[in-house]
């Protein structure tokens, strides 16, 4: 039953996407149901591009296959232009690094089914921008802020987009791509980024009794937003504790079989 009904839903939905997509591979940001598309500007319509593949890989339907694949070919080749890629970070409509992890992600999953290795090098190209957006050292904060009480480091953290100066943990999510990439091509230069996003994710999650700025954070919360620099509150943090935090640590654990890869403190 489960099972019909997630089939049905995958159908509808990518059959939509199919009738969006362009013939050269933009799907664009949104869709009305019909299929007209809103927004083909930007690298956000490569975020359907896992969900075709999931559809593709639940129907064993060759057209999601071949509609993934055009899309991917569209959205790196625009990135291997370009040099960079956007619209990812929805609060903001500029270069970011969010919109880079669909080319990463689908990279390795289209290898994982076509096993076309092109596929691993263009995943790599991708990663290896992702990478420009992770901080390679601890920068000192006040001693008297958030970011003491949290006993926060730098490392290992990205900055949000061109636009959004301060850091955040979304390099989590980053953590399986770099960790097959380093089973992959052999370099353990992407272990190691994946310890080290994984370590700054971890950084700040409350465990129930940490308190900032006179509030108690919630067990298993972390501030999206760290600001270490004059942009905006040097020293603090957002204290917003939106849900994608602790979403995307759930996400590693789940998509990871050895848990043991992983640091066992931080």
């Amino acid at each position: 039953m489960v099972y019909h009904l997630c089939e049905g839903f995958v159908r509808g939905s990518s059959e939509t996407t199919l009738r969006a997509s362009s013939h050269q591979g933009a799907i664009g940001a949104a869709m009305y149901v019909d299929g007209t598309t809103l927004g083909l500007d930007g690298t956000i319509g490569a975020f359907i591009i896992p969900g075709m593949l999931s559809a593709y890989r639940a129907t064993n339907s060759r057209s999601y296959l071949d509609s993934a694949e055009r899309a991917f070919r569209f959205y790196h080749e625009e990135f291997e232009e370009l040099g960079f890629t956007t619209v990812g970070a929805l609060d903001t409509d500029c270069i970011d690094k969010e919109s880079a992890w669909p080319l990463l992600h689908s990279g390795l999953t289209l290898f994982s089914i076509t096993k076309d290795r092109g596929y691993v090098s263009a995943a790599e190209a991708a990663a290896y921008y992702t990478a420009t957006w992770q901080y390679h050292h601890t920068v000192p904060i006040p001693p008297d802020g958030m970011l003491a009480a949290m006993q926060y480091d730098s490392f290992g953290g990205t900055a949000v987009s061109t636009q959004h100066h301060h850091r955040d943990p979304w390099a989590v999510r980053f953590v399986p791509a770099y960790l097959k990439l380093a089973e992959l091509t052999g370099n353990d230069i992407w272990a190691q980024r994946a310890e080290a996003s994984w370590c700054n994710g971890m950084t700040g999650v409350s465990d129930g009794t940490l308190v900032l700025a006179g509030v108690r954070l919630p067990r298993g919360t972390r501030c999206e937003g760290s600001f270490h620099r004059r942009w905006q509150d040097p020293g603090n943090a957002s204290l917003w504790l939106v849900a994608w935090p602790t979403a995307f640590r759930s996400e590693v654990l789940r998509e990871l079989s050895d848990w043991s890869v992983l640091p066992a403190k931080v």
